[in-house]
C-alpha cells in the first residue's frame, strides 16, 4: 500500500520510518527498529530511494559500535544485508542480485537465499555445493543450528535431481546420532525404510 503513495506522501513516510528507526525508545529492541527500515525497503521505488535507504542501513551498522564477533552484531549485519537484498531483488538486475549474493555468501540468510534461487532454477549441483560449503562454514563459525538446514537442502536437491540420492540418504542415516531438527529426523526415518 505504501509503495503506491505518490510524491510528498512517499517522502513523508520514508522520513517517518527513518526518524522512528533512530528514536531512543527502540534502543535495545533491534527487531522493532529494523521493522521501520524493512517498511522503507518495501516502499523504495527508484534508485534515489534505494540509495537513501542503503545509506541509512550502512550508517546504522557503523554507528552501533558492536564487535563483529558479537552475536547481536552478526544478527544486525545479516538483517541489513537481507533488507538490501529485498530491495535489489525488486529494483536491481539479475546480475546485481547474483553479485550481491556471492559477495555476502558467508552469512547464513544470504546463503539460504542463494540456495533457494538455485533450487528454483533447478541447479541442483549448485544447491549441493552451497549447502556443503554452508555446513563447513557453520561449523567454523560455531553455528551448529544451521548445519541441519544445509543437510536438509542437500537432501532436497538430491531428491529433486535424483542424483546421488541413495548416497545422501545413507549419509543422513549415519547422522541420526547427531542432534537434528524434527524435519531432518523424519526424512531420515522415511528414507531409512526405503534404502
Amino acid at each position: 500500500c505504501a509503495r503506491l503513495a505518490k510524491g510528498g506522501l512517499r517522502e513523508k513516510l520514508l522520513d517517518y520510518f527513518f526518524e522512528e528507526f533512530e528514536h531512543k525508545r527502540y534502543d535495545g529492541w533491534s527487531d522493532w527498529k529494523w521493522n521501520f527500515l524493512e517498511m522503507a525497503a518495501q516502499m523504495a521505488a527508484d534508485s534515489n530511494e534505494q540509495e537513501r535507504l542503503f545509506k541509512k542501513l550502512d550508517q546504522s551498522i557503523k554507528a552501533d559500535g558492536k564487535s563483529k564477533d558479537d552475536w547481536s552484531a552478526r544478527y544486525d549485519i545479516e538483517t541489513v544485508l537481507g533488507i538490501k537484498l529485498t530491495v535489489l531483488e525488486r529494483l536491481g538486475t539479475d546480475k546485481e542480485v547474483e553479485g550481491y549474493l556471492q559477495t555476502h555468501i558467508r552469512y547464513p540468510a544470504i546463503r539460504q537465499r542463494a540456495i533457494e534461487k538455485a533450487f528454483e532454477r533447478k541447479d541442483f549441483a549448485l544447491v549441493k555445493r552451497l549447502s556443503q560449503e554452508g555446513e563447513k562454514l557453520s561449523k567454523e563459525q560455531n553455528l551448529p543450528g544451521m548445519v541441519n538446514t544445509w543437510r536438509a537442502w542437500m537432501l532436497k536437491a538430491s531428491e529433486a535431481g535424483r542424483s546421488n540420492y541413495k548416497r545422501v540418504c545413507q549419509f543422513l542415516r549415519r547422522m541420526k546420532k547427531v542432534d537434528a531438527d524434527e524435519r531432518v529426523k523424519a526424512l531420515i526415518e522415511e528414507l531409512s525404510s526405503k534404502y
